[in-house]
């Protein structure tokens, strides 16, 4: 009988052993799980924020396009003003088409 119970004993240890080991490997994997799942959430966040940023900077971008339209049409309604004032201010239209296309 106490052969059988030191045999028992001796397997109970060493499968105790073997889970304190498997904890030891399991723990800091498990830890290190949790701080890439924390990563990935912020990462999705900011992933958001920048979708957010680029759909303001797209509306942006329209609206200057739009005013940038409204001048050039605002500036070839003056030029064609000019032109009908005097033949003399053909090389001042010249002037300002050149200006305003850089």
């Amino acid at each position: 009988l106490g052969t059988a119970f030191g045999l028992a004993s001796a397997q109970w240890a060493r499968a105790v052993l073997a889970c304190v080991q498997i904890w030891q490997v399991a723990l800091p994997r498990a830890q290190a799980c949790d701080k890439n799942e924390a990563k990935l959430a912020e990462a999705k966040v900011r992933c958001v924020e920048a979708q957010a940023l680029a759909q303001k900077l797209s509306d942006e971008a329209d609206t200057l396009h739009l005013a940038h339209s409204s001048l050039q049409d605002s500036v070839h309604r003056q030029q064609t003003e000019l032109a009908k004032l005097s033949p003399d201010t053909m090389g001042l239209q010249q002037m300002t088409e050149s200006v305003c296309s850089e």
